[in-house]
């Protein structure tokens, strides 16, 4: 996190289902602050998409900016350095699980922390 000194974290579980799904989470900043927001992934059973964005998703005018969609496969630790920004909205885009039954599902966790400069 260096040099960044720590502010919050955030765990996310993560239940897999039939149908694919959209978990947001809204991260409050303050405005003139730089941000870094640091990801470990490594508590999923399947990749999940990641995407930040300073509106909500209802929002008409929200700009996306960050996505994991380039990184490597099997990394499991992502770092962002944001933009300065009123708020930002994190999208775990979660992919449907054909396996998933009613007596066993898939699960697991996303973790991020966010530390300011």
């Amino acid at each position: 996190m260096e040099p960044f000194k720590y502010d919050s974290q955030k765990f996310t579980k993560i239940n897999f289902t039939k149908k694919a799904q959209q978990l947001e989470v809204e991260v409050p900043v303050f405005i003139g602050e730089k941000y870094r927001i640091v990801f470990n992934t490594s508590g999923l059973p399947k990749p999940v998409s990641i995407n930040i964005y300073t509106k909500d998703k209802e929002a008409k005018k929200r700009e996306a900016i960050f996505t994991n969609k380039e990184v490597k496969a099997g990394e499991t630790v992502l770092v962002f350095d944001a933009p300065r920004a009123r708020k930002m909205y994190i999208d775990y885009d979660v992919p449907a699980d054909s396996t998933a039954s009613p007596t066993q599902k898939l699960s697991g966790c996303v973790a991020f922390m966010v530390g300011y400069k």
